[in-house]
């Protein structure tokens, strides 16, 4: 009896929770910060209340593979609105590349993305406010007749000035990223301080969204080891007097050999 109510009580919380579309430029998981996160958070989502759909085709990833594992089962739609150019040149022609994929790719994905939320029967879009994704996160939301939440992982300020964006693309992501902040049911953002500059600066109310990660109850004890030390980081540095200071003060440790050898795995725009 006891477990027929606990089971009772968890369809109620599920049934009450919105079907999700879940929209960013990348799946969640993937090597970025905002990826980490989503991946998180999404393990304590139920799989059969959300899908997801990303902007930008991750490298070497194939449907079916390589997917983290709050997202087996999950349906998956992925599709680039700009291909993959190698770097050599492509300061060049991707201007070009980028002006058909705004301008001719993006009203396809936006009705395959419409499409598959309505197969699916969405309630509530999820949208990252960054990169290739904010071209599809509105008009997706309104050919649903839904409502979208925005989450910002990072100020275009700063993407935006990676040197990957022509002139003409980083005013229309500018404009789409402006629009977008106060079109949003609610908004999330990285921290405090984004959140009182946008308070300041758009006049938009955000709640600042926190994550972690699960500890085991009893961390196993530390022991000494000559092996080294491997210091991970996700993210993007934006303090880059900071960041370079960092990896300054690491290699000279590493030089001195007077302690184990220390490596960084990071994962992110702008760490090396």
């Amino acid at each position: 009896m006891k477990g027929r109510r606990r089971r009772g009580k968890q369809m109620n919380r599920t049934q009450g929770l919105p079907r999700l579309m879940v929209l960013s430029s990348a799946l969640p998981g993937s090597r970025h910060g905002g990826g980490v996160v989503q991946d998180e958070i999404l393990k304590r989502y139920p799989k059969d209340r959300y899908i997801c759909v990303a902007a930008r085709q991750p490298e070497g990833w194939k449907p079916g593979e390589e997917l983290p594992e709050s997202l087996r089962g999950v349906p998956c739609l992925v599709g680039g609105l700009v291909p993959r150019a190698a770097r050599r040149g492509a300061r060049f022609y991707m201007p070009m590349l980028r002006a058909v994929g705004f301008r001719c790719v993006a009203p396809w994905r936006v009705r395959q993305a419409v499409a598959f939320g309505r197969c699916h029967g969405v309630e509530l879009v999820w949208a990252e406010l960054q990169g290739d994704a904010l071209l599809l996160a509105r008009q997706v939301a309104d050919g649903l007749g839904v409502p979208f939440v925005g989450t910002v992982w990072d100020d275009p300020a700063g993407w935006l000035a990676d040197g990957s964006h022509d002139r003409l693309s980083r005013k229309l992501l500018w404009r789409l990223f402006r629009d977008a902040l106060p079109a949003a049911r609610a908004l999330s953002t990285a921290g405090e301080a984004m959140q009182r500059a946008y308070e300041e600066e758009y006049g938009v109310h955000s709640v600042v969204l926190r994550h972690g990660f699960d500890v085991p109850a009893s961390p196993p004890p530390a022991r000494e080891t000559t092996d080294g030390v491997v210091v991970g980081f996700v993210g993007s540095p934006y303090g880059r007097d900071a960041w370079d200071a960092f990896l300054g003060a690491l290699a000279r440790l590493n030089a001195s050999h007077r302690f184990p050898p220390i490596a960084i795995r990071a994962f992110g725009a702008g760490t090396v």
